[in-house]
C-alpha cells in the first residue's frame, strides 16, 4: 500500500512524462503525414484542404455583416412568427381580440 507522498509523486510523474510525449509530437509531427505523398489519398486529401479553405475565405464575418435596421428586423421577426397585432383607441375592443 502506498501512502499519500508516493501516490502524489507517481501521478506527479505520469503527468510528466504524458507533457513530454505531447512536446516531443508537437516538434516532430509535422515531417509525417497520413498518406504517403505519392497516393491518390494524398492528393485528395490536398484538394479538400484547398476547398474548405476557399470555403472559409468567402464566409462573412460578423464583422463585416451590416445589420438591417431594428424596425425592419422587428417587421421581419413579426412576419416570420404569423403574429397579428391590433392597435386600437377605443377602451370597448380591447375585450375583444382583433
Amino acid at each position: 500500500m502506498a501512502t499519500t507522498y508516493e501516490n502524489m509523486v507517481l501521478n506527479e510523474t505520469h503527468k510528466r512524462e504524458k507533457n513530454a510525449g505531447r512536446e516531443w509530437g508537437k516538434q516532430n509531427a509535422g515531417d509525417i503525414t497520413v498518406y504517403a505523398m505519392d497516393t491518390q489519398e494524398y492528393a485528395n486529401l490536398e484538394h479538400l484542404k484547398a476547398k474548405v479553405s476557399d470555403l472559409c475565405d468567402l464566409q462573412p464575418t460578423p464583422a463585416s455583416m451590416v445589420r438591417p435596421p431594428r424596425k425592419v428586423r422587428a417587421a421581419q421577426s413579426a412576419l416570420s412568427q404569423n403574429t397579428w397585432t391590433c392597435v386600437t383607441r377605443d377602451p370597448r375592443l380591447l375585450l375583444f381580440p382583433c
